[in-house]
């Protein structure tokens, strides 16, 4: 990944992108890698679990400074390397912050979560998710940008079956982004 980070900057600055000149109907195209940690929240949760995520993300700007956009992640249980899982994540991202070549944006995504086996504290292989994140953006060349992010994440069956104590995790992410 950090090859590909090099590979992506090593344009002159004078040319790298700038956020502030974003409009209506620029595309982004990300590639993420991730980690995520569950949390003891709420305190029923006993048992901890860890996964690793590779996310695409596609995304539409509906005006300079904010985006819809689709993540699908693959996910790989790191206690279980077996229980491969799917995430599908409808999102929308607001823009906070934008200086020139770096931008500060807050995230919130819903969807679902598929995994081969049940996680912990989950009573069903399929569960939802609703994330809240905030990300750092940062370009790299004249359309790409590396970025830095953090997704407090909730995962749950919605109380379709029990037990349905859930799992909040923390996902820490770096990837590159595309825009044209």
């Amino acid at each position: 990944m950090i090859s590909l980070i090099l590979a992506v900057s090593t344009q002159a600055l004078a040319e790298r992108l700038r956020f502030e000149d974003f409009q209506r109907g620029k595309q982004e195209l990300s590639l993420f890698l991730a980690e995520a940690e569950s949390h003891r929240i709420p305190r029923k949760t006993t048992d901890l679990t860890a996964f690793r995520l590779l996310k695409l993300r596609c995304g539409s700007f509906v005006s300079p400074r904010e985006e819809y956009a689709i993540e699908l992640a693959l996910a790989q249980e790191e206690e279980r390397p077996e229980n491969d899982g799917l995430f599908i994540v409808g999102c929308y991202r607001r823009f906070l912050a934008v200086r020139r070549s770096a931008a500060v944006a807050f995230d919130v995504g819903f969807g679902v979560v598929c995994f081969e086996k049940r996680l912990i504290a989950h009573s069903t292989r399929i569960n939802f998710t609703e994330h809240l994140g905030i990300s750092l953006h940062l370009a790299t060349g004249s359309n790409t940008a590396v970025t830095l992010g953090y997704v407090f994440s909730h995962n749950s069956n919605a109380g379709l079956r029990l037990p349905n104590l859930g799992i909040n995790a923390s996902i820490w992410n770096i990837g590159v982004s595309w825009y044209r």
